[in-house]
């Protein structure tokens, strides 16, 4: 059993704490369930993540319910033979994607700080 340090990653793409976990089948992890608020969940149940991006791919109330889960989205996929090439795919789409929102954040960081300069201006006393 090999165990690694992994961040999950929230819907709204936050990370979350660092944690324990083993690596499983195509590289993935599993790993303890997290509550909403991204603390270790007190049920029994278990997660199969992707360490590359973060993200959940299966999970279950008990370690062979996640497993199960896992070998059904496989084969939801193509099989295991087709399985690693979806999943780099699905690495490069996130990558990507992660890219553009990046490049988008800073272009609205720079528009703001140009509103803000703007309403600074016009706040200022200019009738002296």
């Amino acid at each position: 059993m090999t165990t690694t340090k992994f961040f999950p990653v929230f819907h709204d793409g936050s990370a979350g704490p660092v944690m324990d976990a083993e690596v499983i089948d195509f590289g993935l992890v599993i790993h303890t369930g997290l509550d909403i608020y991204g603390h270790p969940a007190l049920s029994e149940g278990l997660t199969i993540s992707d360490p590359v991006t973060g993200f959940r791919v299966a999970g279950g109330d008990s370690r062979e319910q996640a497993l199960f889960n896992l070998q059904v989205f496989v084969g939801r996929m193509g099989g295991a033979d087709v399985f690693p090439a979806k999943l780099s795919e699905r690495r490069a789409e996130i990558a990507a994607m992660r890219e553009e929102y990046a490049a988008r954040l800073e272009e609205m960081r720079v528009a703001m700080a140009e509103v803000r300069g703007a309403m600074r201006y016009d706040e200022e006393d200019h009738t002296t």
